[in-house]
């Protein structure tokens, strides 16, 4: 459909207008240009700016309201004072974090009184709840520690074994693992397993004091510590033997 005369001539007004202002802040001053700028486009400045605002208090809101759970949360779980009240905290909030660490701390306290079967039900239900590293790792390495003093040997040595291959828990976690699978070694006369296993902690950045309670243990079991000097004479330069293993 063809445009009526009125429309072209109001086309044409529209036209000449915007070539003004263009042609106005081509000449103009900073303060000018800013003046034209805003007048050609303030409504869409005005939309943009509600859309960010909008987005912040939608983005802030969420955040509030998330710390706000927690802190109901927090507090709910500092009132708990009893075995009772915890774990029926810990059961309410089994999704979350802090559910987690209350079953954590359960699981320490049944572990502490030797109720080891009761502590490895707590680590287990800590570890579905948990997705921090630190306290996941804890609670897979009392999960393990639990089961073995339970007597279940062989799916404790699966459950520590899990913690030394995990690819997200930090080193420390990963040694003490190691050095809780080189003591079963131990009471079982395995020595060049348990050697293994030290020489897989020495492998980690950060084994923290997990490094030298293995070099301890090469120290001072008879059996281990002649295998560490057997490995040594084989090794060119034999000669030089680590100060540590000859006394």
């Amino acid at each position: 459909m063809a445009p009526t005369p009125r429309s072209s001539k109001r086309l044409r007004k529209k036209q000449t207008q915007s070539q003004k202002l263009d042609e106005a802040l081509a000449t103009s001053d900073l303060d000018d240009q800013l003046v034209v700028f805003w007048n050609r486009y303030k409504n869409q400045v005005v939309l943009v700016v509600l859309v960010a605002l909008a987005t912040i208090v939608g983005i802030q809101g969420e955040k509030w309201w998330s710390a706000k759970s927690l802190s109901d949360r927090s507090t709910a779980y500092s009132t708990a004072t009893t075995e009772v009240e915890k774990e029926a905290f810990a059961d309410k909030n089994a999704k979350h974090n802090i559910g987690g660490a209350a079953y954590l701390e359960l699981a320490d306290m049944a572990y502490s009184n030797e109720d080891f079967s009761k502590a490895g039900d707590l680590y287990e239900k800590a570890l579905r709840a948990l997705d921090l590293i630190p306290l996941e790792q804890r609670a897979h390495l009392g999960l393990a520690l639990a089961t073995l003093q339970a007597g279940n040997t062989e799916d404790g040595l699966e459950r520590l074994l899990a913690v030394a291959n995990h690819g997200d828990y930090l080193d420390m976690a990963k040694a003490e693992a190691l050095y809780h699978l080189s003591v079963i070694e131990w009471e079982r006369a395995n020595y060049p397993v348990m050697l293994d296993y030290h020489d897989q902690i020495d492998e980690l950045v950060n084994p923290g004091l997990w490094q030298s309670k293995a070099q301890s243990l090469q120290r001072s079991v008879p059996e281990l510590k002649a295998l560490v000097e057997e490995r040594l004479n084989e090794e060119p330069g034999a000669d030089n033997l680590d100060p540590g293993l000859e006394n």
